[in-house]
């Protein structure tokens, strides 16, 4: 035996004697993805170092990738959930918005589903499914690998429950007014029992109880009132108030629709939603077998505050703050439930503060109507194309807010019946986009898809139509696609997404779990999310995708 082998040995036999040697992390048995609903990277730069619980903990000890982002151009909630779990663009998961036009210029939601009724919903009220969503995602890719398993998901928005869910669970549920967290008819045919004594219980809390919300002790600065009148011609006055503490109910108040659209835009909705979700595993006992269970949670509040009150005010600032301390508690409980648990936390899109603050500060903001916009838009294709001036249906058509993509009125411009005139008049009918206010690029259809991305490609230097291309479908995206000028903001309310600008695009990753805290710059995408998480879980995906695995450096852990 030669003096290596024998060196070899004896350091084995001292190793052994002592017990030193790197220790496999055990598997986790529950995993948590929170998504909070637009928060940009933006936001947690500007506030980070106010964070002492919750969000500090993921960002000190989690792998962070600082330069992580939605690719895709539709910076909406429903595209942006649907990427997260599934590792696809909109391109291939068909969400490419919030909402499309169908046939006849149809309004289609896009969780609407007429055979999915959502339980104890009032008339009217449409039902809800992930229908349009084509694809799986990672909790079907774990119940088929084990049924055991269970998938969970919770949300203040249906579109951010369903579109990270999957179709292989019943336990599907979001915030709907006057009920609670309910679900609809594709998931379950009732609520589980639990679930309606909690939802009884804190409605009836309501009655009589005063809800104020106060600035927190550490923003002393959201005490002092600013109000903004708003650009544009509107209909009557409009201004934004900022500033603590806001009354969002007496204890005469009647708990009525304006009430749960106050309560909405509060920190308090992001703690019932948590509230929720550890009521959720309790009940369902999730992490607390020898399976590996899933649980998706949708924060909204961000999103509803930020519509209120924009991003660069008081409110978000005290909102994150008490998010960071309802975090900090949520992960205590988790870590009783599994101390190897795994969270990821992430965001649909981001979004810039509203005009008339930027331009307080200094930026070049603009805010317009879009109805307005549309209509001069509209009324200036009237006269060029020659049209009969009894002829109102419009050339031009859009969903919603912002205008970014325009569906043309192909029986006004008589292509229904010779479609070779799309050709013809399309080089005119960009010509007349690109000279509307506000616009800075503009494209068609046809340009969209040409402009592939090669692979690999960093997220940050995508071009203005490769981002589009990411959010195209050919059965429901529009036909021209706009980039409107930086910090344009459309409407009446505060910050505004849906832009193709890295300020909606940027927002967080951050693994946090068995591997070792590492600050990571290189650009990545939030599709590669769910690959990664995949592959650390060992578990595999259905179909191909369009992340990649990014690279996790496992803590080594010393036992003795």
């Amino acid at each position: 035996m030669s003096k290596v082998t024998l060196k070899i040995c004896f350091y084995f036999l001292i190793f052994s004697t002592l017990n030193i040697f790197p220790q496999a992390n055990p598997r986790p048995r529950l995993v948590v993805i929170l998504s909070v609903d637009q928060l940009s990277a933006d936001l947690v730069g500007r506030y980070q170092p106010q964070w002492s619980w919750g969000f500090k903990t993921l960002f000190k000890e989690g792998v962070v990738f600082s330069q992580a982002y939605q690719s895709h151009a539709s910076t909406e909630t429903a595209p942006g959930h649907a990427t997260i779990l599934s590792g696809r663009y909109p391109s291939h998961t068909g969400i490419v918005s919030n909402t499309w036009f169908g046939p006849g210029f149809k309004r289609i939601d896009s969780t609407e589903d007429d055979n999915a009724s959502v339980l104890l919903a009032p008339a009217g009220r449409k039902g809800a499914s992930n229908s349009w969503f084509s694809g799986t995602s990672l909790g079907d890719w774990l119940i088929r690998q084990d049924p055991h398993s269970r998938v969970v998901a919770i949300a203040g928005k249906d579109r951010s429950s369903i579109f990270m869910a999957g179709s292989s669970t019943s336990h599907v549920y979001w915030f709907e007014p006057f009920i609670g967290f309910t679900t609809s008819i594709a998931y379950r045919l009732d609520l589980p029992p639990w679930l309606l004594r909690a939802n009884e219980q804190w409605l009836k809390s309501l009655e009589k109880q005063s809800i104020v919300w106060s600035a927190s002790k550490t923003n002393p600065s959201a005490t002092n009132p600013q109000s903004y009148l708003l650009d544009g011609d509107y209909f009557g006055e409009r201004i934004i108030k900022t500033g603590l503490p806001k009354t969002i109910k007496t204890i005469n108040d009647p708990v009525d629709s304006s009430f749960f659209k106050r309560f909405r835009a509060t920190p308090f909705y992001d703690e019932l939603i948590l509230q929720f979700a550890q009521k959720v595993i309790e009940e369902e006992k999730l992490g607390q077998g020898s399976r590996l269970d899933v649980l998706a949670i949708g924060l909204s509040a961000t999103d509803y505050i930020g519509h209120n009150f924009g991003t660069g005010g008081p409110e978000m600032q005290d909102h994150l703050l008490k998010l960071d301390q309802a975090l900090g508690s949520f992960i205590g409980y988790l870590k009783s439930i599994d101390s190897n648990v795994v969270i990821v936390l992430t965001a649909d899109h981001g979004a810039p503060d509203f005009a008339e603050r930027l331009n307080a500060q200094g930026l070049k903001a603009e805010r317009d109507s879009y109805t307005s916009w549309l209509k001069e838009l509209n009324a200036l294709a009237q006269i060029q194309l020659a049209l009969s001036p009894t002829d109102t249906s419009g050339i031009f058509k859009v969903t919603g807010n912002p205008p970014s993509e325009l569906y043309l009125n192909q029986v006004a411009l008589g292509i229904d019946t010779d479609p070779s005139l799309r050709a013809k008049l399309m080089p005119k009918l960009l010509a007349m986009v690109k000279t509307a206010p506000h616009v800075a690029e503009a494209f068609s259809r046809e340009e969209i898809e040409q402009a592939a991305v090669p692979p690999k490609s960093d997220p940050r230097t995508l071009s203005m139509s490769q981002r589009f291309h990411m959010s195209y479908d050919p059965r429901r995206s529009g036909d021209i696609f706009i980039v409107f000028k930086p910090y344009t903001t459309w409407g009446m309310g505060g910050s505004q997404h849906g832009s193709p600008m890295n300020y909606d695009r940027h927002v967080p990753l951050v693994f946090w779990g068995p591997w070792k805290h590492q600050i990571i710059t290189e650009g990545v995408e939030i599709v590669d999310l769910a690959p990664t998480l995949a592959s650390e879980l060992g578990i595999k995906p259905l179909q191909v995708l369009d992340g990649k695995i990014l690279n996790l450096q496992p803590k080594i852990k010393i036992t003795r």
